[in-house]
């Protein structure tokens, strides 16, 4: 079973993409702040994290946070996900993001799943 980790401070998020992941035979865990997520990487083992972009406290954590997973764990995917679309998530950043996707919100369940079986196997 693939474990994949989401980390979103959007409690509706966390609980209804869990949900649907769950559906379709995904092992899901989930934590509300960057901070639980990093911390819980190590004793979980995800393979694959969908982290939001958008955290209260730093418009940037989301893309900060996907640069710290890569730098530690190179092999793991991070699917970044926000409301704010991929064009505009680019100018933010200023440079070529370091998630292996990104996805817009409201996630399109059945691409997510066709992702994630591309990266993991």
């Amino acid at each position: 079973m693939v474990r994949i980790l989401i980390i979103d401070d959007d409690l509706d998020i966390l609980e209804t993409v869990g949900a649907l992941l769950e559906d379709r035979g995904f092992e899901i865990f989930s934590a509300d702040t960057v901070e639980k997520g990093l911390e819980v990487i190590p004793r979980l083992s995800p393979q694959l994290i969908l982290l939001d972009v958008l955290f209260p406290e730093d418009s940037y954590l989301g893309f900060k946070t996907a640069g710290t997973i890569k730098a530690k764990y190179p092999g793991l995917p991070v699917f970044l996900f926000s409301a704010i679309n991929r064009e505009y998530a680019f100018a933010l950043e200023g440079k070529a993001m370091e998630a292996d996707e990104f996805l817009v919100k409201p996630v399109n369940i059945d691409r997510l799943v066709s992702l994630i079986g591309q990266y993991v196997k």
